[in-house]
């Protein structure tokens, strides 16, 4: 029922509002993998482009992840960028262990720290590996397609109390 929804939420946002981009922030305990899955339905695939999944991880709370390792993991595994966020709240070493530990998790993951969460649109736009023509020469994002919602996934982490990264 829920992925249902989701794929008629998204085509009907798509058809009616045009937006140039749609954030879709799962909760902390939802696989990003199961939404990504959805929106790839014949009813939506062909009016959107799923954006490289961003996961926000709090530096503080990551240690305690067993309580909830499976959820918290899935979300960190299929992230291509992990927002790693308080970075101001732990220590030079801590921060070193947490990045390697984030690592073992996703090898292939850009890890972004944060302060905050608070990133440039600029920033996550540039960790796409755009395509010349995606990018302006002030380094702002073209629109891709005038007939395409870009479609960007946000797992916010288990401990994350609000949606923490700022694009």
């Amino acid at each position: 029922v829920l992925r249902t929804n989701l794929v008629e939420a998204v085509a009907n946002i798509a058809r009616s509002l045009h937006p140039d981009r749609l954030v879709i922030e799962t909760s902390g305990v939802a696989h990003p993998g199961d939404v990504v899955g959805a929106l790839r339905h014949p009813a939506v695939r062909e009016l959107i482009e799923i954006e490289p999944i961003i996961t926000v991880v709090d530096c503080e709370f990551f240690p305690m992840r067993e309580v909830f390792a499976e959820f918290y993991e899935a979300q960190i595994h299929a992230a291509d960028t992990v927002v790693l966020n308080k970075t101001d709240l732990v220590d030079a070493a801590t921060l070193a262990r947490l990045q390697t530990e984030l690592r073992q998790i996703n090898p292939y993951a850009g890890i972004l720290p944060t302060r905050h969460g608070v990133i440039g649109a600029e920033t996550h736009w540039r960790t796409r590996a755009l395509n010349a023509e995606e990018m302006n020469d002030d380094g702002s994002v073209a629109v891709i397609d005038d007939d395409t919602v870009v479609v960007v996934i946000v797992g916010v982490g288990v401990g994350v109390t609000e949606a923490s990264a700022c694009i």
